[in-house]
């Protein structure tokens, strides 16, 4: 926070506020993903337990509108707007940079999209096959 530039005090430069959140946001990020476990992490699994309902949509909506330049949802190309299933699926792909992997509230695997895919770990391998033996039951 040292180097954080000074702002004016009679008018906010919401650019350049915004600018300067998403470099503080990176910053914690990086170092949150750096610890590997700990309190911090607990915290964060507990978090997305309670709010799975929202979080995968807007986490989705947030790459989406920076991908498109900032611009109005709105205006994002019809398939994806409309939320068609395969330009949902396209852009969970192309977009993903790292993806978490929740079992039963807990982070069960944390890679990029080709990492999970080839992960050796039973649920994750479970899931992406879609196949019905393995650990997870299903009803």
């Amino acid at each position: 926070m040292r180097d954080y530039p000074s702002l004016g005090e009679d008018r906010v430069a919401y650019a350049g506020v915004a600018e300067q959140k998403e470099r503080l946001l990176r910053l914690a990020y990086e170092r949150f993903r750096a610890i590997r476990g700990g309190h911090g992490h607990h915290e964060f699994e507990r978090f997305c337990a309670r709010n799975d309902h929202w979080l995968h949509d807007y986490a989705m909506f947030v790459a989406l509108k920076e991908h498109f330049g900032g611009v109005a949802w709105c205006d994002w190309t019809v398939e994806i707007r409309d939320r068609a299933e395969s330009a949902v699926a396209y852009w969970q792909g192309e977009l993903a940079d790292r993806i978490a992997m929740l079992h039963q509230g807990r982070i069960v695997e944390v890679g990029t999209m080709t990492r999970i895919k080839h992960s050796k770990n039973p649920l994750v391998h479970q899931f992406i096959t879609g196949s019905a033996p393995g650990p997870i039951s299903l009803v």
